[in-house]
């Protein structure tokens, strides 16, 4: 948990910067330090994602240490950091996210996939707890293309883990 700030009017939900530090698997392995000498450069250096991790100051100019806006241009979704694979639930989010940019053309990061791979072979997402994994889940299977979300999974190998039973189906015959 962190740090919220909710809108009374509008209830948009805005996240305080923060920093956070693995300190034992799974998601909740996480010490999170909020406070105010956090900068917005520390907490966009957590992002999972580039197109995440941009931000504008008080003057409307972009912050964009990581080349988001580039990314976004490109339509890649690319990590920010080795930092990715601390948290298995980004592997989820990476997938729910190329469900819903699916038909825009985006696509995941080559790097990214590689990573996902290296974090599934690892056995992190072992770690996912079901509650976790139900909510990415229903989320993406809500999404414009939610075939890409078990496809996602497949290609860096998460599916197995997360859901054999759907990964054994994959060259059965219909």
């Amino acid at each position: 948990d962190f740090p919220v700030f909710l809108h009374p009017e509008t209830h948009d939900e805005y996240a305080l910067a923060r920093t956070e530090r693995k300190t034992a698997p799974g998601y909740h392995g996480f010490h999170v330090h909020a406070a105010p000498e956090v900068t917005l450069e520390d907490d966009l250096q957590r992002r999972d994602l580039t197109i995440n991790a941009m931000a504008r100051d008080a003057q409307g100019q972009l912050i964009d240490p990581y080349h988001g806006a580039r990314d976004l241009e490109a339509r890649w979704l690319r990590h920010v950091s080795p930092a990715f694979a601390e948290d298995p639930v980004r592997i989820l989010r990476v997938a729910r996210f190329s469900a819903r940019y699916a038909s825009l053309g985006f696509r995941v990061a080559p790097e990214t996939l590689a990573l996902m791979r290296d974090m599934a072979a690892s056995g992190e997402v072992d770690h996912l707890t079901s509650e976790r994994v139900w909510a990415e889940t229903v989320r993406a299977l809500g999404e414009s293309r939610p075939e890409r979300f078990i496809e996602t999974l497949r290609d860096c190998g998460a599916l197995a883990h997360i859901f054999p039973e759907l990964d054994r189906l994959f060259g059965v015959p219909q």
